[in-house]
């Protein structure tokens, strides 16, 4: 009958320590490449929305206020004063703003 050697259980739990600090660190590196992927989807999700609200909501759709992806024309580009609209300005920063608190988990 074989007697069981401390220094065959050390040896054993050792080697179960090392797999698992390796499956933590994988396991961590998975988690941090899917806050990536979420925040970055959430965000898009946010903006579109914000944007879709917008041009929804204007007076002539595309027109007054501009959206910043219709296509312009020559006359229309130089008779405008600013490039960018100041609401989809603003649901641009608030989608960047929520992507940082989402990745960083600021809430």
């Amino acid at each position: 009958m074989d007697i069981i050697n401390s220094t065959k259980i050390s040896l054993v739990a050792s080697e179960i320590q090392v797999m698992m600090n390796s499956t933590l660190v994988q396991t961590q590196e998975f988690v941090k490449s899917s806050d990536l992927l979420q925040a970055t989807v959430i965000s898009m999700l946010f903006v579109l929305a914000y944007w879709s609200i917008i041009y929804m909501d204007s007076y002539q759709p595309g027109k007054f206020p501009p959206s910043p992806l219709s296509v312009f024309d020559k006359e229309s580009f130089h008779q405008r004063q600013t490039s960018f609209h100041l609401n989809y300005l603003t649901g641009l920063i608030i989608g960047i703003l929520l992507f940082f608190s989402i990745y960083f988990h600021i809430f």
